[in-house]
This record gives C-alpha cells, structure tokens and sequence, in this order.
C-alpha cells in the first residue's frame, strides 16, 4: 500500500509543476476568464485543488502531532482563510503555496508504515458531519481529488486553447 500511496504522491507532486509551468506561461486574461464551469476560472479550480488539501493535510497533522513532515511547515498552522484569500489574489501566491505543500504530502506518505496508514481518524466534514475513516482512504482521496479538478482545469485550458497533457503516469512516478 505505502508503494502505491508513494507513486501517486510522486505523480500528484510532478503534474502539479507541470501545471505550475503552464499557469506561468499563461496571459493573466485567460487565466482569470471566466469558463462556465463550476469553479468559473482556471485559478478558482486550482485554489480549491489547494485549500481541499490543505484541509486535508491538517486533519493528518491533528492525527499525528508527531510527524516531522506536518510539522515541517507553518502553512498547517496558518489560516485556511487567508491562505485562500491570498492564493486568489495572484497566479504567485498561488504557486509558492502549492509550492510548499506537495513535498510535506510526499514526505509524510514516506513516514508512513502499516500501522498508521490503518489509523483512524475521526473529523467533521465541511458540511459538520463526522466522517471516521482510515489514512490511507484519506490520503488516496487526496490524490482522487485532485486528478479529478485537474481534469476539469484540462478542459478548461483546452476551451482557452492552451495545450496540456496531464497523462503518461508512468512517466511521472
């Protein structure tokens, strides 16, 4: 288990830099176009990839207050609120953020053995409903949601007529 969580962890990091790399090169009028999707632009539906994370992340955190990874950063102790506030803002603030979260993701996917990827962990949703299930379904819900948003930012990118290819996954593990 820990070497699949490991690959998809590796997968999720690189294809976020690609995705990085196509959002910087991108003209600031099409990345903030409004798209008719659901998340209306292409830096709503990376914010939210981003603070679902995060949100995520610190679930874990509160789980294992040991974990050297989650506590290698201040962004799990800071507030949800303002990160999304200031990744909103600009494509930048943005891109440090996603920046400093996805080696923490890997790096903790690394500290984890049978054991704790059994662990439980109990929270309430964003709706206020407890949600009770082991970290390995967390961690490839993790993953899941951001292969599926992204797949919507791919569609979007193609109606704004900027060329991505998030496939070939063996070619990014």
């Amino acid at each position: 288990m820990n070497t699949i969580l490991h690959a998809l962890a590796c997968y999720n990091s690189n294809v976020n830099l690609e995705l990085a790399g196509i959002l910087r090169e991108m003209p600031a009028e099409k990345l903030s176009a409004k798209t008719g999707a659901y998340f209306p632009t292409i830096l709503d539906a990376a914010v939210h990839i981003l603070i679902s994370d995060i949100n995520m992340v610190k679930r874990f955190k509160t789980a294992f207050p040991e974990s050297i990874a989650l506590g290698s950063t201040l962004l799990l102790s800071d507030d949800t609120a303002r990160i999304k506030k200031e990744a909103e803002s600009g494509l930048e603030k943005f891109l440090d953020y996603r920046k400093q979260l996805d080696p923490v993701i890997s790096a903790f996917v690394d500290e984890l053995d049978g054991e704790t990827l059994d662990f439980i962990i109990k929270y309430n949703n964003y709706r206020g409903e407890p949600v009770e299930a082991a970290a390995w379904k967390l961690l490839l819900t993790i993953f899941n949601h951001q292969a599926h948003h992204r797949g919507g930012i791919s569609v979007m990118l193609d109606i704004a007529g900027v060329k991505n290819d998030f496939s070939g996954t063996l070619a990014k593990i």
